[in-house]
This record gives structure tokens, C-alpha cells and sequence, in this order.
């Protein structure tokens, strides 16, 4: 059925893009009943364009009086409590999912065996490390004695 409505699509498109399709087009757009539809279309949008803002309007008003009446100043006992607990979540709660390709946490993940250091010995030091393995030392900075004066 995807063929279909492809090659429908794609025949449309060449149809509309010869001189010849365009002015067969233009004939067609003149009959009564083409005008007829386009009319009856036309108003059904305007209806349901309508009725769409009455429903807006009618749904923002409800929103604002529900609003309104779990202002804490707005309470019927008068006491002027707030009646929820402070960290009571506000609506509903969403569903967190783990991210796709994610490397799972170090804390989680010991170390695979001795480590090589930048002496050439090896360690067996089983703590995880903020960096991993192959990271690159960080660069001194510019404010270091070690650090040459002029700006590159």
C-alpha cells in the first residue's frame, strides 16, 4: 500500500510539474463541483476551528479555577495552610530510562587486573580512578611558575 500512495505521489508530482498538467489543472479547478467542495471544505475548517477555540477556552478556565483554589491563601477553612506536603511532587511521575551506550559506573566496574604506570611498573591497585586508563594529564596552566610568559 506504501508503493502505491509512493508512486501516486510521485506521478502527481510529475503530472503537475509538465506546462500541459498545470493548464489541465487549471481547467479542472474551474468546475462547479471542485468550487462546491472547496467551499463545503472550507467551512468544515472554519467550524472545527471554531469549536476547537471554544474547547481552549472552556479548558483554561477550568485549569485557572483549579489553579485558583490551591492558592494557600484561597483555603475554605481560612487558616491559610498550604494543604500539601512541601516536597510532594506536583503531577505525575515520568518513567527514566538508562542511556543507550552507556558505560555503567565505576564504582560498579572493578579493575580487570594490574594496571601499567607511567614508570613501567605494575600496580595492583583495585580502587577506580576519576579517570580512565588511556586519559591524557591535564596541561600546567597558565598561572604555574613552570609555564612559559608569553601567549601563544
Amino acid at each position: 500500500m506504501k508503493l502505491f500512495w509512493a508512486g501516486l505521489i510521485f506521478g502527481a508530482g510529475y503530472v503537475l510539474g509538465r506546462p500541459e498538467g498545470r493548464a489541465k489543472l487549471a481547467e479542472l479547478s474551474q468546475r462547479p463541483e471542485v468550487t462546491q467542495l472547496k467551499q463545503r471544505a472550507a467551512s468544515t475548517v472554519s467550524n472545527g476551528a471554531k469549536t476547537g477555540q471554544q474547547q481552549l477556552a472552556k479548558a483554561a478556565h477550568t485549569v485557572k479555577d483549579k489553579a485558583s483554589e490551591k492558592l494557600p491563601g484561597k483555603t475554605t477553612d481560612g487558616s491559610g495552610a498550604v494543604p500539601d506536603a512541601a516536597g510532594a511532587r506536583r503531577g505525575p511521575r515520568l518513567p527514566s530510562f538508562p542511556r543507550r551506550g552507556g558505560r555503567p559506573d565505576a564504582s560498579a566496574v572493578p579493575a580487570a587486573g594490574p594496571t601499567e604506570t607511567a614508570t613501567g611498573t605494575a600496580t595492583s591497585d583495585t580502587t577506580p580512578s576519576p579517570l580512565p586508563d588511556n586519559a591524557v594529564p591535564a596541561a600546567p596552566s597558565a598561572a604555574s611558575p613552570d609555564a612559559p610568559n608569553d601567549p601563544r
